[in-house]
């Protein structure tokens, strides 16, 4: 066993490691759920019993703040119990879970009443939210830090230069990075248009852009109203399964009943007939069809410019909502 302090770099790669092989996303309950392979109601148990452990994490975010005396800490550290209880511009993580068991069936008193927690669950999640209340802050910070274990490379595109210029970029963690600059220093790769001047001074524009305009602010805020315009517009809609995203990126499910959520018949092509009737009032969508299991399933998304106010999500909310019906009506 490993005695005394360990340095930074040997003690996050000693963290990696456990998280490498140890991480709950390769327990074989979750490669299963993964690959589809769960029955409805182990699908359902899965999400009842992970709701309790979300339901906790602002009770346990809440204990690291009162134990900690460093205010820079807790300003940062108060955003964390902000994204899952909500606020009045978003309804935050533990919502977002709740409209997750309704789509799986599981009514809201279900799951805020805790009748499908296991005892076992309860047992873990009440013991780490008491470790967190009762051992230095530090410590009870160091317990909440899976980010160590986000992905290492990740591949961007298109927001990247706002529609004027084709390019891509890869963003890297500092480990990264730091295994490149502070060894040979070169990146062995080559494309035809990389570093492309016209590709980075549009990338770097729109980045500017952003800074400068707060657009990732207005993002946010409209990211939000637009899913409360959808949910008031498509509220016991009998044909919208469901309505999710994330910022100004939104989809939206159409099923042929939404008590069972039975997707409509695919040589129908709802999401195709959306498409059509939106166009003809002046909205662009992006239809998909097949996203259950390559054949059945229907949904478009919504994704309107950074720039975009309230006056014009209404008036997407609006042409969306008539042209849901059209198509719905057509097929009937």
């Amino acid at each position: 066993m490993t005695t005394g302090l360990l340095d930074r770099e040997t003690f996050i790669a000693k963290l990696r490691e456990v998280g490498g092989r140890a991480y709950h996303d390769k327990h074989p309950f979750h490669v299963a759920m993964n690959e589809g392979r769960l029955s409805p109601d182990g699908l359902r148990g899965w999400v009842a019993n992970r709701f309790y452990y979300q339901r906790n994490i602002p009770i346990k975010d809440a204990a690291i703040l009162s134990n900690c005396p460093l205010r820079e800490v807790r300003r940062v550290w108060i955003h964390r119990i902000v994204d899952h209880d909500g606020s009045s511009e978003n309804k935050g993580g533990i919502e977002a879970w709740l409209r997750l068991g309704k789509a799986c069936g599981l009514a809201r008193d279900e799951l805020m009443q805790d009748r499908h927690l296991l005892p076992g669950v309860r047992v873990a999640v009440d013991g780490y939210v008491n470790l967190v209340r009762t051992q230095p802050w530090p410590v009870a910070i160091a317990s909440s830090l899976t980010e160590l274990f986000a992905p290492d490379l990740m591949a961007i595109a298109k927001g990247l230069g706002g529609g004027y210029q084709p390019v891509g970029a890869v963003l890297l963690s500092g480990q990264i990075f730091d295994a490149f600059s502070k060894g040979s220093g070169f990146f062995q790769h080559g494309h035809t248009y990389m570093g492309h001047p016209m590709a980075a001074a549009a990338g770097l524009a729109v980045q500017d852009v952003i800074r400068r305009d707060g657009l990732l602010a207005n993002v946010v805020a409209m990211g939000d109203y637009l899913q409360r315009r959808l949910e008031e517009r498509f509220a016991n809609h009998h044909h919208v399964g469901d309505i999710r995203g994330r910022g100004l990126f939104r989809g939206v499910e159409l099923v042929s009943d939404c008590a069972s959520k039975q997707p409509f018949a695919p040589e129908l092509k709802v999401n195709a007939l959306i498409k059509r009737e939106a166009m003809a009032r002046g909205l662009m969508v992006y239809p998909m069809g097949g996203t259950i299991d390559g054949v059945r399933g229907d949904h478009v998304l919504l994704a309107p410019p950074f720039i975009v106010n309230r006056e014009q999500v209404d008036m997407i909310v609006e042409r969306l909502g008539d042209a849901v019906d059209a198509a719905v009506a057509s097929v009937r």
